[in-house]
């Protein structure tokens, strides 16, 4: 009986996590060094990685670490025409935090993932966050 019980608490608190991660698998529709884009951001290295900031966000104060440098801590909200609130090139080769202060969520992004992904982003529904890690461009107009 006691496991039964230890097995159920174990699953209610990973299951009430406030982050969620999906992971996109599609084809990668980004060419690193060439994209126009990628240069437009300053975002061409293999060392590097797109964090963005989408839906949800009204007002948020959230803060931005890559390693042990604070990359932003500062307000923003989704805008309604392109759903796009933020972005941020970061270094994949440290860790990012991100701590959303409105809603006390703070989370880690480790390096492994950083380097596998061109893209990350977080979006918030309520106090539910979500991030989804993906090598492919979403449209934000």
């Amino acid at each position: 009986m006691k496991k039964y019980i230890i097995i159920s608490l174990i699953t209610l608190f990973f299951g009430c996590s406030s982050v969620k991660s999906n992971y996109n698998h599609a084809p990668s529709n980004i060419e690193v060094k060439n994209d126009s884009a990628l240069k437009t951001l300053n975002a061409t290295g293999m060392d590097k990685t797109l964090i963005f900031f989408t839906g949800g966000f009204k007002n948020d104060t959230i803060q931005l670490t890559n390693g042990s440098k604070i990359i932003f801590n500062k307000s923003f909200t989704t805008g309604n025409n392109t759903g796009l609130a933020n972005y941020e090139v970061v270094n994949n080769k440290e860790n990012a935090k991100i701590l959303i202060r409105s809603i006390d969520v703070e989370f880690i992004v480790n390096s492994k993932r950083l380097r596998k992904y061109k893209c990350i982003y977080v979006s918030k529904i309520g106090k539910q966050v979500s991030v989804e890690y993906s090598n492919t461009f979403k449209r934000f107009m």
